[in-house]
Formats: C-alpha cells, structure tokens, sequence
C-alpha cells in the first residue's frame, strides 16, 4: 500500500469514528500545535475549541479562530486563551491561573 493510500485510509476511519463518537456521547481532545493539520471533516465534529497563543502565519490559515481574537492570540502568554464553544456567545476570552500548585485542577474547573 502506498503512503498516500495508508494515510487517505487512516484519515476515512478517524473521520468514522469520530462520528460515530459523537453519536455515542462521547468526547474527543484533539490537541496540536497547528490546528490546519486536522482533517477538515474531523475539524467540523468539535463543538468547543481552546485556542492558546498562535503565530500569526497559523491564524491565518484557520477559519474557526473568532473573529477580533487574531492579533491578541498573537500575544498571549501562559495561562491565556479564547474558548470558542455553542454556549459561549460571544467567544470568551480566559486567563488561568499559572503558579499554583492545583493549576491543572483549576484550570480544568475553570473550562469545564
């Protein structure tokens, strides 16, 4: 099998299962550095999107980073993001908290 070939096949079944998934209830963290390298189809199947601080060069290749956020992610620093959800309308923009020792606990509280 081609590389290709291996990789379209690879993508079909993330796409099954990830529909499939939301069908099911259940939930699925997709987390990367560079948000265009998820398939667009798989893209479409989250309902709330975190973004951290990006460069420019990415931002601008993403379509669902809101609008009026594009030049402050550029400059955000630890422990800040825009959360982009169904009920966050307009999308919020957060700071968490960076230097305690429960950060991770109250950052989860704080998104959830």
């Amino acid at each position: 099998m081609k590389v290709n070939q291996r990789r379209q096949t690879i993508v079909n079944r993330a796409r099954d299962a990830v529909k499939q998934g939301r069908k099911d209830k259940l939930g699925l963290f997709m987390i990367t550095q560079n948000p265009k390298d998820i398939d667009g189809d798989i893209f479409k199947q989250t309902n709330t999107n975190v973004f951290l601080g990006l460069r420019e060069e990415v931002i601008t290749k993403v379509p669902s980073i809101p609008r009026g956020y594009e030049q402050d992610l550029q400059k955000y620093g630890k422990g800040q993001a825009v959360i982009k959800a169904p009920t966050s309308k307009p999308p919020k923009s957060s700071a968490f908290p960076t230097a305690s020792p429960n950060t991770a606990t109250e950052a989860r509280q704080t998104v959830i």
